[in-house]
C-alpha cells in the first residue's frame, strides 16, 4: 500500500510540474516576451544627405588683413543621426587684394536633444589666396531644427594653415558661421 501511495504521488508531482509551467510555476504560454528596448527615434535628426548655405565672420591673425564678412555652401551626409561627413567651400575678401577661398573636409560629431544639436567638427583642407595652404581645424557648434526638414546653426571654428611659418605663408585665423540646412 505504501509504495501505491508513493507511486501516486509520484505521477501526481510529475504532472502537476508538467501543467504548472517552469520552474518557476509560470506558464511559459502566458510569459512576457523578454524585455528589448525599442529602438531609439529618428526624430528631427535622422540620417541622411543635407545642403546648408551660411555667412561667415572671418577674423585672421595677421596685421595685413581685416575682420570680413563672406559666405559659404555646405553638404553634410550623416551615416546616422549622431556622425557625418561634410564639404564645405567658404570665401570672403580679406582686403589683401586677393579673393579668400576655404575648401574643407570634416567630420562631424553630434549629440541631438530634442530640437538642438551640439556638435563637434574637425578636418582639414586648403585655403587659397595668394599662395595654397593646406591646413588643419576644429571647432563647435549648435543647431536647432524646428521641423524635420530644416534647421538654422551657428558654429566656430579656428584654422591653422601648414604653411612653415615663412612670411608669406597664411596665419593661423578663426570663423564664426551662421546658417541654414536643409535635408536633400
Amino acid at each position: 500500500m505504501k509504495a501505491n501511495v508513493l507511486a501516486v504521488s509520484l505521477v501526481l508531482a510529475f504532472s502537476g510540474m508538467t501543467f504548472a509551467g517552469n520552474e518557476h510555476g509560470i506558464d511559459p504560454s502566458l510569459a512576457p516576451p523578454p524585455m528589448i528596448p525599442p529602438p531609439m527615434p529618428v526624430g528631427l535628426f535622422g540620417p541622411g544627405w543635407q545642403g546648408a548655405a551660411h555667412a561667415l565672420y572671418l577674423m585672421p591673425g595677421e596685421d595685413t588683413s581685416d575682420n570680413v564678412f563672406g559666405g559659404g555652401l555646405n553638404l553634410d551626409c550623416f551615416v546616422d543621426r549622431n556622425v557625418a561627413f561634410q564639404a564645405a567651400g567658404s570665401w570672403a575678401d580679406p582686403s589683401t587684394d586677393d579673393l579668400w577661398h576655404n575648401y574643407t573636409v570634416d567630420v562631424t560629431f553630434r549629440a541631438p536633444m530634442q530640437n538642438f544639436a551640439p556638435y563637434l567638427s574637425a578636418g582639414g583642407g586648403v585655403i587659397a589666396e595668394d599662395t595654397t595652404d593646406l591646413l588643419g581645424h576644429a571647432g563647435c557648434g549648435l543647431e536647432f531644427r524646428p521641423t524635420t526638414d530644416f534647421g538654422v546653426f551657428g558654429d566656430w571654428s579656428y584654422s591653422f594653415p601648414g604653411g612653415g611659418g615663412g612670411p608669406d605663408d597664411t596665419q593661423d585665423y578663426q570663423m564664426i558661421r551662421a546658417g541654414i540646412r536643409i535635408d536633400c
